[in-house]
């Protein structure tokens, strides 16, 4: 899992710099925000996928595992509060396709 984090970070800097081109403007706030994911949720899933493991066999949770993304993405865009598009304060991204 080390080498899949470690290759994955890796990719998401070498795009990111490719691709944004506006600066990151670091705040208290945004450090915040990336602590609470980094540690809360990434620690919390981690601890819990390693007990499921430790407790089931892995054969019997594959399907558990790659259906994860797709409730995830079913779950926020059914959720009005996240589909939601007033209750976002950004601006609208720079894309083409994202003009009304």
């Amino acid at each position: 899992m080390l080498a899949q984090a470690t290759v994955g970070s890796a990719v998401f800097i070498a795009a990111s710099a490719l691709i944004e081109h506006t600066p990151t403007v670091w705040t208290l706030r945004l450090a915040g925000a990336l602590a609470y994911q980094g540690a809360l949720i990434a620690g919390f899933n981690f601890v819990a996928n390693l007990w499921l493991l430790g407790r089931y066999r892995p054969s019997s949770l594959a399907g558990f595992f790659l259906t994860q993304p797709i409730f995830g993405v079913v779950i926020a865009r059914s959720s009005p509060a996240i589909a939601s598009p007033a209750i976002s304060s950004w601006p609208a991204p720079p894309w083409p396709w994202a003009s009304d």
